[in-house]
């Protein structure tokens, strides 16, 4: 996978010219590969790996999303090996790209399926943490303390009207779709908050990047 690490070196710094010639090698390689060979799976999910690394990089999200898909179902059909074909689990690249196009109920669901195969790893929690975070600052948290506010109206005018199982009915359903996801987002957010502050803080991410960024000369 030396082509693979070239390849990654490249695509960071915008070398387009020699990333796309790191992957036109791995394709051949993988074209020349019969199927059953050894180290075949790796291959067949490096191309779309390295051409989602290079369209996320490049702004294009959907293209980028769409090839991570594509070698997260190359990845999920394959035997189980101990270690795995791939050297990580490709949702922590669907992840990160569904982040930045701001899919962010679409992430969550990615780092819970992560989660759920490789569990306590470290990149999905914190990509759990970013998903759940942003779609509570986008005003999900909100809509469901309004719904569940209705509900409650509701169960209350139906308790004073003499109709006690009517009211546990209406406020039944109101506690299991919006009172029990708010509680659980903000348990997962507490629990996380340890991991989110120190990968802030660390040398060229969240705050610190940008503390970085104000005082470098321009």
């Amino acid at each position: 996978m030396t082509a693979d690490f070239r390849f990654v070196a490249h695509a960071a710094k915008g070398q387009w010219a020699e990333a796309h010639a790191a992957l036109d090698t791995v394709t051949a390689i993988n074209a020349a590969t019969p199927e059953g060979a050894d180290g075949k799976t790796a291959l067949s999910i490096a191309v779309p790996a390295l051409s989602g690394e290079i369209a996320t990089r490049r702004g294009d999200l959907d293209a980028g999303i769409n090839h991570f898909r594509e070698a997260a179902t190359i990845e999920d059909a394959g035997l189980y090996f101990e270690p795995p074909k791939w050297y990580y689990p490709i949702r922590h690249s669907l992840g990160a790209a569904l982040l930045k196009a701001g899919q962010h109920a679409e992430a969550e669901k990615v780092y819970r399926e992560d989660l759920r195969r490789f569990p306590e790893n470290g990149w999905s929690l914190l990509g759990l943490a970013q998903a759940l975070r942003a779609q509570a600052a986008r005003g999900g948290s909100a809509a469901h303390a309004a719904c569940f506010a209705i509900h409650a109206v509701l169960a209350g005018a139906a308790l004073l009207t003499g109709h006690p199982r009517g009211a546990l009915w209406i406020l039944l359903p109101g506690v299991v779709m919006h009172l029990y996801p708010v509680l659980l987002q903000r348990s997962i957010l507490l629990r996380l908050q340890p991991l989110l502050y120190r990968a802030d803080s660390l040398p060229g991410t969240g705050a610190c990047a940008r503390e970085q960024r104000k005082s470098s000369p321009r």
